[in-house]
């Protein structure tokens, strides 16, 4: 039976990445796939891989998000004009299910966004305080060697599922801490702030969309000083980096985007 002939239910199309899974697990070698079963497959392509089990595929996280909320390799690359290689998802199908829910029924933001592994300090050296774009504030603090520790330390490149909206504003660093556990549970956290800026940025060169705007995400990143690392738009002067004491509040404009952490 020719592919074009098979009809899948639910499914306009057969994706290019599902279409190499399929024939690389259908090979004679392998075997794990014919096409009594091809419609399991479809549905969960992860489960007939070696490489990731129980994760989730990208074309499984686009369908259960909407791809507008995805962001791929293939799209950083076009927007920062590099050829990062495509990469693993450590998230579970109930992950975003769960993300999906959160976003209809309390406006939530979350997406699946890939990260480079950039710094705060390597995004401002590309992107500059050009106004033509999301361009960074004059506010240059962490450019100065004595806030290597933190600047150097960066998460690992790879695709992170992350709340863009803003939240917990008017309460404290503590304060804040309790209401994620509570909403959310300890699978998640303070999203980083490396991935924060340039995932801030991606979105913003990819559809002109401001993230973060009036408000500052508040970090468990510490200064060298000791303050916590904020990033966000207070206004229209671009991206800003701060530091806060844990104390402050600031009427609402620090928040928080939470991120889920990998399930490795």
């Amino acid at each position: 039976m020719a592919m074009d002939e098979i009809v899948v239910p639910g499914w306009s199309e057969v994706t290019a990445d599902q279409m190499q899974e399929f024939f690389r697990q259908a090979s004679p070698k392998v075997k794990r796939i014919g096409l009594r079963n091809f419609q399991n497959f479809l549905d969960d392509p992860n489960k007939y891989s070696d490489e990731a089990p129980g994760f989730i595929s990208l074309s499984q996280a686009k369908k259960i998000l909407g791809r507008d909320k995805v962001v791929t390799v293939s799209n950083f690359n076009k927007v920062w004009n590099t050829s990062h290689k495509d990469a693993p998802i450590f998230y579970g199908k109930k992950d975003f299910v769960d993300a999906d829910c959160r976003n209809k029924e309390k406006g939530d933001d979350f997406g699946l966004f890939y990260y480079s592994g950039q710094s705060i300090r390597k995004i401002h050296e590309i992107i500059g305080v050009d106004p033509k774009q999301l361009y960074f504030c004059k506010n240059n603090w962490y450019l100065n060697k004595k806030q290597d520790l933190w600047v150097n330390k960066v998460p690992p490149a790879g695709y992170y599922l992350i709340n863009l909206k803003g939240l917990f504003q008017n309460l404290k660093y503590r304060e804040q801490e309790d209401e994620m556990i509570a909403q959310f549970g300890k699978d998640y956290e303070r999203t980083n702030p490396h991935i924060f800026t340039e995932v801030a940025m991606t979105v913003f060169k990819l559809t002109g969309k401001r993230v973060a705007g009036g408000w500052y995400h508040r970090s468990a990143v510490c200064t060298a000083d000791g303050l916590r690392v904020h990033a966000g738009i207070s206004d229209a002067l671009g991206w800003n980096v701060l530091p806060f004491r844990n104390d402050a509040d600031h009427d609402g404009c620090l928040r928080v985007s939470v991120c889920q952490k990998w399930r490795t």
